[in-house]
């Protein structure tokens, strides 16, 4: 055990996991765009692919956002009133609960993939991507006791840490199996599981280094251990642990069962209506039972680009817990609603430019990445629907993780399900029009986060009455946001070559943080979030950049 422990504040904590989640982001997409190339799977080997990822999506962040999440409360829970022995005890506990629970569920797992595969499946072949990734669940959900530990005691770092080791494991043993595999055999469906594979053994090198980690250092001091005596009985924490993990395990699937509505109704719907579906595609009908994984595998590109946003915007949330949490303990209602607005602030300041970015260029960003073809002609569509559900699911997950830090976790749960109600109607219904098809998961996504993003607001509204300055942080953004799409979007006229569409990211981009600067949109706060933040901060005073902070 360490015998000095120095805890991160809410910036700090959300700009360690922001700053790892970006570059776990671009290893991902480094992996995930080749890999779906034609050199590699194509449309066909990357909806097998995708089918099994989007299936165990939700699982993944049960483990990421949802048992870690709810044993960082319950640490730092404990450590807010000094009760560290009862933190360590809880960390220890939730490790032993979640190594059976995980067992039990990946056994029940092996059971219903072979008829769920038949039941979504046409041609059968996804079945062994679906395999490959069952050792996943095992590895991931274990290593949510050490990442919440770590969490609640206000220590992101370990969790960045394995962030990037996950995304190197998929880009390097992930994408470097599958291109070797497709090469020797010619078969997409076994790429499609060597991929898969990489995936796995992302999870299991990060539950080493945590075991490693807390074996060297631990995370509690041995001063803390030494001040603080048991209050909590075994049962009296284990029974924490479950009533805490049950409504945030459900709630904090929304940022990613929508993956699993989709993988369960869209490519069921679709198989359906094959021969009404061709006539609607004919230019890329080879093989008509291959013409549902194609279309899946086209949304996937597409929401893969989408994904990343909120995939950011949720670590702000978890990295605010602690902050959120101890304010709530002590009853300090300003810096709660203080921290609420931060969260939101961040939130905004990702979502807003990237929704707009999707909005004016979505077929022009797919073509870049994947080609002027059906990756561009249908996925550029659906990407710029995706940019609309961006602007309600970039923030209504943050959001979530707030109203669990508040103990308001079973409202969150309940406006959850509402959205995800609404999703699988919608899915149900719009898919199984022909005109519509494989877009109307899109629309679906659209209203689904839209719901949940005026529940949490007001959830958060009924509880704390007016949030802080909530209009003048969305309200600056959101003109910056506009301002950079139009720029954007005019200079991407200029040609359809992809340096003009590389050269209109960059200037709307560059547009976005100029407006930005000149409404002084950020704080002293702010700042200190980026690397190197001090030094930021001293040029941005001489310069007269930033507004006055709330805290001067």
């Amino acid at each position: 055990m360490m015998n000095e422990r120095k805890k991160q504040t809410l910036y700090e904590g959300a700009s360690v996991l922001l700053i790892s989640t970006v570059l776990a982001k671009i290893i991902s997409a480094i992996f995930k765009i080749p890999l779906s190339s034609n050199a590699c799977l194509g449309d066909i080997g990357f909806g097998y692919f995708s089918a099994a990822h989007d299936f165990f999506t939700p699982f993944h962040m049960m483990a990421i956002s949802g048992f870690s999440v709810a044993v960082s409360k319950v640490v730092a829970d404990y450590t807010a009133v000094n009760g560290f022995k009862d933190a360590e005890k809880a960390f220890k506990l939730s490790r032993k609960l979640l190594l059976w629970f995980s067992i039990a569920f990946a056994i029940i797992l092996t059971i219903v993939i072979v008829p769920f595969v038949k039941a979504t499946d046409i041609t059968g072949q996804s079945i062994y991507s679906y395999f490959a990734m069952i050792p996943c669940v095992i590895f991931c959900f274990i290593a949510s006791a050490y990442r919440g530990y770590y969490e609640g005691l206000g220590n992101m770092n370990p969790a960045a840490v394995t962030n990037i080791i996950e995304a190197l494991a998929k880009l390097v043993l992930g994408f470097g199996s599958a291109l070797i595999v497709v090469k020797i055999t010619n078969k997409f469906a076994f790429a499609a599981a060597a991929a898969t594979l990489g995936i796995t053994f992302g999870a299991l090198l990060s539950l080493i280094y945590f075991h490693i980690k807390y074996k060297i250092s631990g995370g509690i001091t041995n001063a803390e251990l030494k001040k603080s005596t048991p209050q909590k009985k075994d049962n009296e924490i284990i029974k924490s642990l479950v009533l805490v993990s049950i409504p945030i395990v459900l709630s904090s699937v929304a940022s990613s069962v929508v993956t699993l509505v989709d993988a369960i109704t869209v490519r069921w719907q679709l198989s359906g209506e094959i021969m009404r579906l061709a006539r609607f595609y004919p230019e890329f009908v080879m093989n008509l039972e291959e013409l549902p994984t194609l279309l899946y595998g086209i949304r996937s590109k597409a929401f893969t680009l989408y994904n990343l946003v909120p995939t950011l915007t949720m670590v702000v949330g978890v990295g605010a817990i602690p902050v959120l949490a101890e304010a709530f303990n002590k009853n300090e209602t300003e810096e709660l609603k203080e921290g609420i607005g931060s969260v939101f602030k961040l939130s905004a300041l990702i979502t807003l430019p990237a929704a707009a970015g999707f909005i004016s260029l979505g077929e022009r960003i797919m073509a870049l990445l994947f080609g002027a073809d059906a990756s561009s002609q249908i996925g550029g569509k659906m990407l710029s629907l995706f940019g609309i559900a961006l602007i309600f699911s970039g923030i209504a997950i943050p959001l979530g993780s707030c109203l669990q830090a508040l103990n308001l976790q079973n409202r969150a749960l309940v406006n959850v399900a509402i959205g995800i109600g609404v999703k699988i109607i919608l899915n149900l219904w719009l898919c199984s029009i022909p005109e519509i098809n494989v877009f109307g998961s899109v629309y679906a996504t659209v209203a689904c986060y839209a719901v949940i993003l005026v529940l949490h607001l007001l959830t958060l509204i009924m509880a704390y009455g007016k949030l802080k300055d909530l209009k003048n942080i969305l309200l600056k953004p959101l003109l910056a946001s506009i301002l950079c799409s139009v720029t954007a979007f005019l200079v991407s006229q200029l040609s359809l070559n992809s340096i003009v569409t590389v050269l209109s990211i960059v200037l709307g981009a560059m547009v976005y943080f100029a407006i930005l600067i000149a409404t002084k949109a950020f704080n002293d706060e702010d700042i200190l979030a980026f690397p190197m933040g001090e030094k930021l901060l001293k040029i941005a005073k001489k310069l007269k950049f930033l507004k006055k902070s709330d805290k001067n």
